[in-house]
């Protein structure tokens, strides 16, 4: 015996499925770029650890 609700439960069970699906797919598209991205800043993150370790040594701190 079926209840009322389990066809619109389906329905959006479904929409929910399909949105999921076309998340994954535009993350994977994107996955490249994030990547590029991401080493920039750990590049400039870097960068700027031994700019202050730099700057510290020059200022006679540790």
């Amino acid at each position: 015996m079926r209840r009322r609700g389990d066809a619109s439960g389906q329905a959006a069970a479904d929409a929910a499925l399909v949105r999921a699906k076309w998340a994954k797919d535009e993350a994977e598209k994107r996955g490249p770029e994030v990547s590029e991205i991401a080493g920039r800043l750990r590049h400039l993150r870097e960068r700027n650890g031994f700019a202050e370790m730099i700057d510290r040594a020059l200022r006679g701190g540790t």
